[in-house]
């Protein structure tokens, strides 16, 4: 007897992110994830960066990292899978590949590419961007 996996899903146009300590964004301005960090950055300064939309409010951070608002541009399919114990919070906005049909990991050796970590979750576990734009960025 086989057991089904169970696929937990969502679609999402916006994304609520870390704006990285210091950072300042604008309304309308370009955000950038930042995988050295998992944080998001204003402006297209960063060059290891992934261009993520633009930011939906004015944030501040500079005195904390705080929470800011991100409109993704198009609608983006995020997948969730268990998380194999390696991949944190500051892992965001880097790759993730599959270990089994239920399990994600940031390890890379002899597995298939799953996406991009957009969210870690100790409930739902890491939740990963599949297909365009974020495969084609990796």
């Amino acid at each position: 007897m086989t057991t089904d996996v169970q696929v937990s899903k969502i679609s999402a146009r916006r994304l609520t992110l870390q704006l990285a300590h210091s950072e300042v964004a604008k309304k309308g301005g370009t955000a950038i994830g930042d995988p050295a960090t998992g944080t998001v950055k204003s402006g297209p300064s960063l060059s290891t960066g992934l261009f993520l939309g633009i930011f939906n409010a004015d944030a501040d951070a500079t005195a904390a990292q705080i929470a800011c608002d991100v409109d993704l541009l198009e609608e983006v399919q995020i997948l969730f899978r268990a998380n194999d114990g390696g991949i944190s919070a500051s892992d965001i906005f880097s790759k993730c590949y599959h270990v089994d049909d239920r399990t994600v990991s940031k390890t890379s050796t002899n597995r298939a590419l799953a996406g991009t970590i957009l969210i870690v979750d100790s409930v739902d576990g890491v939740g990963f961007a599949v297909g365009r734009p974020f495969l084609e960025n990796t």
